[in-house]
């Protein structure tokens, strides 16, 4: 049965939810027998699987974990050192396990390895996980031999590196394994479009056998009274299982929410739509979006305090990358202006914040005279007006580098939704609603939509960009800008774009 006819025949037929949402069985009833401890303990990794934010969190726990145990095994088992008694030429374990475990991390992120979308992939976990570990011990080693003039021995970075990239694998290939065999069964207490909605996002993150069926508030309070009567159909109901997540519409009224609340007292998760949409899918539900969404968050990017900490992280970082791109930037004009005819930079006007307009620079990538006829194009990614060269600083994203110095004039930030054109802004805001809300932020050289979203050329796109940039504006912070950049970094080593 399609999802939009069992949305439509449980809307309409509260006997038929009824029959799905079921009631839990009491714990302290149960027999706990060696077979059921272990079924329970495949319950809750499968619970944990199916959830992208845990799925993030035991995969950086994890990572961190089998790093220090890594190096532990490294110092254990070299045949040149002992494990306290080290010269003063090399890296004591106690230094090496949390260093190169915080390193390690940080390179998993920039290589893609807590990239949610990875888990459904064979192969790419392994290799985010091997790129990672190799950029950690250069980073690492190198760190060491400059600052501190110490080595680490060659057997413990091969004992670690053996050990660690297999182990850190599994865990990405145990959790996609619970994860891909995981059913969860969500009931939305709201109109079949908010559950049609919650089924298209689950299954593009590979939530396929999960089943999400609707059930009007109206009709969600009779199913409680109905289901709560200790009668032969209520046990029943117990022996084929209910509702793992209910998803209750924010727009419900106070008697509804309250009674789903009593759902949590037989073990099941209750959440509201706004918060359980933003926390798994990682973006806001621009179908199901107003004002009040906006409204009620911290908005932190708005505050005085919020601004003034990125302007003055934007000024450090736009001040180290200009000092580390002048030499790089000599090379690419001599590179650009080789490719043929027309200027090195390219200056174009785009929307910034409060919809102002300012000169974004960039390394011209196109042939000159792109839009000769005077009309915006979309680019697309296979664009024909690309030069050879420009392919090159695209895929790299080295063509945006001169936005430093707009960030250093105060038009743009280091992270932040992409400026459009003054064109494509007016026709994306009328078509698209709450476009305007990401001017609220000053724009990025990077954002949450380009790491999160392929390369866009449409009005769909865009709007499904939206989603992310709104996301970034209502949950922005520090830390979020920092994976943003580390995540940017490691974008721009693998040439993705």
């Amino acid at each position: 049965m399609s999802i939009n006819s069992r949305i439509d025949n449980i809307h309409n037929c509260p006997r038929a939810a009824e029959s799905c949402i079921g009631t839990a069985q009491n714990p302290a009833n149960r027999r706990w027998t060696p077979r059921a401890i272990a079924s329970e303990l495949i319950k809750i990794v499968q619970q944990l699987s199916a959830t992208p934010s845990l799925q993030i969190k035991i995969l950086l726990v994890s990572d961190v974990l089998l790093a220090a145990a890594s190096v532990i095994l490294g110092y254990s088992l070299s045949p040149s050192y002992s494990f306290f008694d080290l010269t003063d030429q090399h890296v004591s374990a106690e230094v090496a396990m949390p260093a190169f475990s915080a390193v390690f991390s940080l390179c998993g992120l920039a290589a893609g390895a807590y990239d949610r979308r990875h888990l459904r992939m064979l192969w790419q976990p392994l290799l985010a996980v091997i790129a990672a570990v190799v950029m950690a011990w250069a980073i690492f080693l190198l760190a060491n031999y400059v600052i501190y003039y110490r080595s680490v021995g060659r057997w413990i970075v091969f004992i670690s590196t053996v050990s660690l990239i297999p182990t850190a694998f599994g865990v990405r290939a145990l959790l996609s394994f619970f994860g891909s065999r995981n059913q969860k069964n969500i009931l939305v207490v709201g109109t079949t479009a908010t559950a049609s909605l919650v089924q298209d996002e689950v299954q593009k993150i590979g939530g396929s056998l999960s089943k999400i069926a609707a059930v009007a508030p109206g009709h969600f309070c009779a199913i409680l009274d109905q289901s709560s009567r200790s009668d032969p159909d209520s046990k029943a109901l117990d022996e084929k299982g209910g509702f793992d997540l209910i998803i209750v519409d924010d727009a419900c009224d106070r008697e509804v929410l309250l009674r789903a609340l009593e759902y949590l007292k037989e073990g099941k998760q209750v959440a509201g739509f706004f918060w359980y949409f933003e926390s798994t899918f990682q973006k806001a539900p621009l179908q199901k979006m107003d004002l009040n969404w906006l409204m009620s968050a911290d908005l932190y990017l708005l505050r005085p305090l919020g601004r003034a900490f990125k302007r003055a992280s934007d000024v450090l970082l736009a001040s180290v990358g200009l000092v580390l791109c002048l030499p790089l930037w000599v090379l690419i004009g001599i590179l650009v202006k080789i490719s043929g005819p027309g200027p090195i930079f390219y200056y174009q006007t785009r929307v910034g914040l409060d919809g102002k307009t300012f000169s974004l620079i960039k390394f011209r990538s196109m042939v000159d005279g792109a839009e000769s006829q005077g009309k915006p194009v979309w680019a697309s990614k296979n664009d024909s007006r690309v030069t050879q060269i420009g392919r090159i600083l695209r895929k790299t994203r080295l063509d945006e580098t001169p936005q430093f110095i707009n960030v250093l004039k105060g038009d743009m930030s280091f992270v932040g939704p992409r400026p459009e054109r003054p064109e494509f802004v007016s026709l994306l805001s009328s078509s698209i609603p709450y476009y305007d809300v990401r001017h609220l932020v000053k724009p990025g050289i990077t954002g949450w939509a380009q790491i999160m979203y392929r390369y866009g050329s449409s009005e769909k796109d865009a709007a499904e960009k939206l989603c992310y940039d709104l996301y970034y504006i209502k949950n922005g912070n520090f830390i979020l800008d920092l994976a943003i950049i580390i995540r940017t970094l490691g974008t721009v080593m693998r040439g993705a774009r």
